[in-house]
C-alpha cells in the first residue's frame, strides 16, 4: 500500500489592482459577509439596502430571526437567541473573521488618505486590524511599496547639515534636539513613533500614526 504524504500548499502573494473608488464597495461587501457569518443579519441587510426604504426595523428583525433559526439550527450555542452573535475570532465565524481583517486594513488606508495622512482619533476606522485568523494580514501597495500609516515631514533646509552630522556620529540625542528646534514654530504631530530617515539627500522625520493637531 502506497503511503500518501499530505503536502501543505504554500501560500503566495497575489497583487490585484483596484481603482480607489472600488474600495468603499469592497468594505461594504466584506462588512456584510462578516455580519452574516456572525448572525447579525439585520445589520448586514442595513448595509446592503441602505438606499432603499423597503425594510424597516421590524422587517429586518423578523428576517434575522428566520435566517438565524434556519442557518444556525445545528449550532450548540445560543446564537439563535435575540441579540446573541458570534464575535470576530470565534471558530464559528470561519472566513467571516478573515473578511473583517481585510475590511479593517482597507478602512485604515481610506481613513489616512482621506485625512491627508493623519489619524483622526475620533474615528475607529484608522485603528487597523488585529490578526485573529492564521492568514497573514493583507498589505496595501502604493508607489513606494507597502503603504504604512505614517507621514513624512522634511527637515528645514537650515538644519539639514547639522542633522546629517549628528546622525552620522550616532549622536541621536543631539539630532532630536535639533529636530525640536527646527520644528519649533510648527511642531510635529504626536504619533505612535517617530524616526529620522534620509531620502534623496534630504532628512525627514517620519511619524507613525500622526494625530491631527485639532484632535489632540
Amino acid at each position: 500500500m502506497k503511503s500518501k504524504k499530505n503536502k501543505e500548499t504554500e501560500s503566495k502573494k497575489v497583487s490585484i489592482e483596484f481603482d480607489e473608488r472600488h474600495l468603499h464597495t469592497l468594505v461594504d461587501a466584506l462588512e456584510t459577509y462578516g455580519r452574516f457569518r456572525s448572525g447579525q443579519i439585520a445589520a448586514a441587510l442595513g448595509t446592503v439596502f441602505y438606499d432603499k426604504e423597503c425594510l424597516n426595523y421590524e422587517d429586518k428583525q423578523v428576517i434575522e430571526s428566520i435566517v438565524k433559526t434556519l442557518a444556525f439550527r445545528k449550532d450548540s450555542s445560543n446564537v439563535k437567541s435575540p441579540n446573541c452573535y458570534y464575535g470576530v475570532g470565534c471558530d464559528e465565524m470561519k472566513e467571516g473573521t478573515v473578511a473583517w481583517e481585510i475590511k479593517k486594513i482597507i478602512e485604515q488606508y481610506l481613513h489616512f488618505t482621506s485625512n491627508d495622512g493623519y489619524r483622526s482619533i475620533m474615528d475607529v476606522s484608522g485603528d487597523g486590524a488585529m490578526q485573529y485568523s492564521e492568514i497573514p494580514l493583507p498589505n496595501v501597495l502604493d508607489s513606494n511599496g507597502y503603504w504604512k500609516p505614517e507621514k513624512q515631514f522634511i527637515v528645514p533646509k537650515k538644519y539639514q547639515e547639522q542633522v546629517d552630522k549628528e546622525v552620522k556620529t550616532s549622536d541621536f540625542e543631539k539630532a532630536w534636539k535639533t529636530i525640536d528646534k527646527a520644528f519649533a514654530n510648527k511642531p510635529l504631530p504626536k504619533g505612535k513613533t517617530s524616526r529620522i530617515e534620509k531620502y534623496d539627500e534630504s532628512y525627514y522625520v517620519i511619524v507613525e500614526y500622526p494625530v491631527k493637531q485639532k484632535d489632540t
